[in-house]
């Protein structure tokens, strides 16, 4: 694209400017030197003192993205794929664009790639609405108790009415013997989740790494769960801090929520590693400290919502094995949310169909109402032995009133 020769040397850098194709997908850039053959040149081993060869600086695009291999997909004998975030190595945000593009083997060998294909996330699609019901009656019920309205649903052959207590909370993650974690380790194969090689603070963090069996990572995400149901507010920032040592490019550490109760999970933030494989060489950077990341959870205002944090290793990558004693994978230390509020005890009650009442008393609640204490009244509708979606929650606050 872009050539000169000259036999005499340049007096100062000389600026190139060189129009890259288009239309045709991805392209690589490389800087090559070449002479002809029989010609005559200055080798640098004849004249080690002398500023022998072409000296290139200042390499840029405008324009044009820069793509960044998240993940590899082995198709094994051929079939069809999902697009996912498992596929894709990150999160499928809005507004991402990805270039996929595949090439056959033949007996191990590679063969050339295909056309690239280019596809952007778009705008999240909201679900259908859901006819959902829900209890009205007082925010402030007095400590014996209150009669609620249920909204009745056509069609529903019973309900379920659940009970929760949510008070201010302040805690704290950062895997300490005391007190002890609230977490739900899913994590092992060579280390152990909680390591006292790397901290924040304290004596230990938590630890994710990709446990490697005869030389292949494992593709199973490793993950800790925070053992805790949260109400966040508008205002509520989720705060960790993490340090990547030889964790690969092709390894991401994300935090995610689940607003389902686990079924399912959101990234809410992700990181790469930073280091690679060159041949047998292990290259690239690792955190020179810890990071601290703070995570708005505005989103997930007055909605209860579960933390973990997972590291996802795309398929086939080439990773440093963990064991007890190296800096293999990532370290978490020092979680916590603020300010927000903690779900408590849990209590529910069946009601038939013909119910058009839930009574809030000691037993509905799982123990005396308190008197400045919140509790989250939430209602669903039973049909056909699926339950709808959540009503919308009802906070009230007993008062001293008997």
């Amino acid at each position: 694209m872009y050539g000169q020769a000259s036999g005499l040397p340049d007096g100062a850098f000389i600026d190139a400017t060189v129009p890259l194709p288009s239309g045709c997908g991805p392209v690589r850039v490389r800087f090559i030197l070449r002479w002809d053959e029989g010609t005559p040149f200055y080798a640098v081993e004849s004249y080690p003192m002398l500023p022998v060869g072409i000296f290139i600086d200042d390499i840029s695009t405008t324009g044009a993205a820069w793509l960044l291999e998240h993940a590899t997909v082995n198709l094994g004998n051929g079939g069809t794929w999902h697009f996912d975030r498992a596929a894709a190595g990150v999160a499928l945000d809005p507004g991402k664009t990805f270039a996929l593009r595949m090439r056959p083997e033949f007996g191990g060998l590679p063969m050339a790639w295909g056309p690239t294909t280019m596809v952007s996330t778009g705008a999240v699609v909201p679900p259908p609405p859901v006819t959902t019901v829900g209890l009205t009656g007082t925010a402030a019920p007095p400590v014996s108790g209150a009669t609620y309205s249920l909204g009745q649903k056509p069609g529903a052959t019973g309900y379920r009415v659940v009970v929760v207590e949510a008070a201010p909370s302040t805690w704290h993650e950062g895997a300490e013997t005391s007190p002890a974690p609230k977490i739900i380790n899913g994590a092992g194969g060579g280390y152990s989740l909680f390591s006292t090689k790397q901290k924040k603070c304290g004596k230990r963090s938590f630890r994710l790494a990709c446990p490697v069996t005869g030389g292949t990572a494992s593709p199973t995400d490793q993950w800790f769960k925070i053992d805790r149901r949260l109400l966040p507010s508008a205002v509520s920032v989720l705060t960790f801090s993490h340090r990547a040592l030889d964790m690969t490019n092709t390894q991401f550490l994300h935090a995610e929520v689940s607003s389902d109760d686990g079924v399912t999970w959101t990234s809410l933030w992700s990181k790469a590693g930073g280091r690679f494989y060159t041949g047998t060489k292990l290259k690239g950077s690792r955190d020179g400290g810890w990071t601290t990341d703070n995570v708005s959870l505005a989103k997930f205002a007055d909605t209860e919502i579960r933390l973990r944090f997972s590291l996802h290793t795309a398929t086939g990558a080439r990773v440093v094995a963990p064991t007890a004693s190296n800096q293999a994978g990532v370290w978490i230390d020092d979680i916590a949310v603020s300010p927000g509020a903690e779900i408590g005890q849990s209590m529910e009650t069946t009601l038939p169909a013909s119910a058009t009442v839930f009574t809030l008393n000691a037993t509905t609640a799982g123990g005396p109402l308190l008197a400045g204490k919140t509790y989250r009244l939430r209602l669903y509708a039973l049909l056909g032995g699926i339950f709808s979606a959540w009503g919308p929650a009802l906070d009230v606050v007993p008062t001293a009133t008997p």
